[in-house]
């Protein structure tokens, strides 16, 4: 009996087989039976994925364990206690919530990179496989056109170019291979017309940055001035549609018990760029801990993956505020009393960095970093960067924001 590696090499040899025969000449395969061979194998990838997975499991859970048996305060071996449930309770692996404790955050660093090392070899196979079926596409174009058919050819060499997006980026990201393109980059670059929504607060609204597709608001407004530049530079790519649904002002939270990501959800884009946690969740007013604003957060991004599972998320972290004023930041409007502050924007800003790394499929567009920085160096000169004090305009967008998009979409140079 073939153990999965030769049979993996007997389904290649079968493609390879396939590209330099004339059989198909005369019983050609079909787009459909090939895709479904396709899905056929990457089940058996997945399978036995799942196997190390779960190995995976059992040995981190023994981590725990051994954890626990040492002398620990009460605070810290409770931490401990709930990760064993969570762990054997969850149908999947995968790391937990930041901590305060800084052994469980280890684990938590140490669990990731064991899974990425458990990912890779269906993601080696896989490349290999989407190579092999690549070569085979563009034979079988050759052969059609050559035969005449040219709208058959076209359907071949559509499907050939469309693998690498549809089937690697997602087990790229998974496998923590950084400097690999995106999905949506892979069908924007290969002409796919892929579908973007820009879902978030003020900081993001700009109807101005629709293309063909719908963009809506809560109320009308076009306060920051990025989403046009980043219209631009998407559609000097290649053909694109971006839409949007941004609420000035709303938390996560509200957006979601509102109903307004039910839009979103129909739309089934092929990505979202989503930005809340530092423009609005951490606002006092909204009671919403670093750790709500997240759970908020892992539930939209199911709802969303619900509709499409091969969406793509980008979560911005957004700018440093500078608007203290405003009573935006950490305000005193729900009786707290608390002075306005923008000190907190760093952690929420850091959840999403956090959340995409533990999350396949999620990006986080990091420029909450660089704005602090240029705020910390001159906060005059920081000024430059924005509309008023919440909101970016256009050289923000053209300087910091849009590029740093394409570098995590993964566009090349």
């Amino acid at each position: 009996m073939k153990n999965p590696k030769d049979k993996f090499l007997s389904l290649l040899g079968f493609f390879a087989a396939l590209c330099f025969s004339p059989v198909f000449l005369y019983a050609s395969p079909t787009i459909e039976s090939m895709q479904e061979r396709l899905e056929e194998e990457i089940a058996k990838l997945d399978s036995e994925r799942d196997e190390r997975i779960e190995a995976l499991r059992q040995q981190y859970l023994t981590a725990v364990e051994r954890q626990l048996e040492g002398n620990l305060p009460s605070d810290n071996r409770e931490a401990l206690q709930g990760e064993r449930d969570r762990v054997r309770n969850e149908d999947e692996l995968h790391p937990g919530s930041p901590s305060d404790h800084p052994a469980l955050n280890r684990l938590h660093e140490a669990l990731i990179e064991q899974i990425q090392i458990a990912e890779k070899p269906r993601l080696e196979r896989l490349t290999t496989l989407i190579e092999n079926l690549q070569n085979f596409s563009e034979n079988q174009a050759r052969t059609l056109r050559q035969q005449g058919q040219r709208d058959k050819a076209e359907e071949w060499e559509n499907w050939g170019k469309a693998l690498p997006a549809r089937h690697l980026s997602g087990a790229a990201a998974a496998a923590g291979v950084s400097g690999v393109k995106t999905r949506f980059m892979s069908l924007l670059e290969a002409g796919d017309e892929p579908y973007l929504i820009i879902v978030g607060t003020s900081t993001s609204e700009h109807q101005g940055g629709a293309v063909n597709a719908p963009w809506r608001q809560c109320a009308s407004g076009n306060r920051s001035n990025w989403p046009p530049v980043l219209a631009s530079a998407l559609s000097d790519i290649g053909p694109v549609r971006i839409g949007g649904r941004t609420c000035a002002g709303v938390s996560s939270k509200e957006f979601l018990n509102r109903g307004q990501l039910d839009w979103v959800v129909e739309q089934k884009p092929d990505a979202v760029l989503m930005e809340f946690a530092p423009g609005g969740d951490c606002v006092g007013r909204f009671n919403m801990t670093v750790a709500d604003s997240r759970a908020i957060h892992e539930q939209m991004i199911e709802k969303l993956r619900a509709a499409n599972p091969d969406m793509e998320i980008f979560l911005w972290t957004g700018l440093r505020s500078t608007n203290q004023g405003r009573r935006n930041y950490w305000d005193d409007r729900n009786g707290s009393g608390r002075a306005a502050s923008n000190e907190s924007q760093a952690e929420y800003a850091q959840m999403y960095v956090d959340l995409a790394n533990d999350m396949p499929g999620v990006y986080a567009v990091d420029t909450y970093p660089i704005f602090q920085q240029l705020y910390e160096e001159d906060s005059g000169a920081y000024r430059t960067f924005l509309r008023d004090g919440n909101h970016t305009n256009r050289r923000a967008g053209e300087e910091i924001i849009i590029p740093t998009i394409l570098e995590v979409m993964g566009k090349e140079d």
